[in-house]
């Protein structure tokens, strides 16, 4: 049986103006303490951090990222650490079991954050095909933990240096964001060896509905 989370409220100390208007719970939700109004979250960018807008004074207006919000009001801090880790890596989930203070190297080592930085800020996504599997994957450390195999033998396999690993072959597609998942799919088809037991119809599927 899962249990649900027990949703609390605190007062959001930032200042005396603030703190008569404003709370925020243990569920990420922001809500004015005198209509019950609670505000709607909004990226601060494509792929940020959930925000809201609040009024910190007559006329004055500040954008407050939920997180923060959250983590200074419920999570404690003894060790004064400066950053804030997603542990399931969804930005805009500002619960507080999502939520861990940290340090930035344990915050940019964390999951695939590093693959995540070069897709947002690439022309070209570094996707991948298993053929065994007929998987389209775009992170090699998420593809690794599926399959039992360390990241560094797939990535051996899609540069080259070796064949397979456990018996897994990989071919890499780049996907520009000017053109369909599909239509890479086609191109490399094109440029891969048979293999009895690759689909590539079922790739073009599931790339159809991204």
């Amino acid at each position: 049986m899962i249990m649900e989370e027990v949703e609390r409220f605190k007062t959001i100390e930032y200042n005396s103006y603030v703190a008569e208007r404003y709370e925020v719970s243990t569920l990420g939700r922001v809500r004015n303490k005198q209509t019950g109004r609670i505000f709607t979250a909004f990226p601060r960018k494509k792929g940020d951090y959930a925000a809201v807008v609040l009024q910190i004074g007559a006329g004055q207006q500040k954008t407050f990222s939920v997180h923060l919000l959250v983590a200074k009001a419920f999570l404690p801090n003894p060790n004064n650490l400066p950053e804030i880790n997603h542990k399931n890596q969804n930005k805009m989930d500002a619960r507080l079991s999502n939520l861990e203070w940290c340090d930035r190297k344990y915050n940019m080592n964390y999951g695939d954050v590093v693959e995540r930085i070069v897709w947002a800020n690439s022309t070209y996504v570094p996707f991948f095909i298993c053929e065994e599997n007929e998987t389209v994957y775009w992170n090699q450390k998420a593809c690794a933990r599926e399959l039992g195999l360390y990241p560094s033998s797939v990535n051996k396999v899609l540069n080259g240096k070796r064949k397979s690993a456990k018996g897994y072959h990989f071919h890499r597609v780049l996907h520009s964001n000017s053109v369909s998942i599909a239509d890479d799919l086609q191109s490399i088809k094109m440029r891969m060896p048979e293999h009895p037991h690759f689909n590539f119809s079922a790739c073009l599927l599931e790339a159809d509905e991204l």
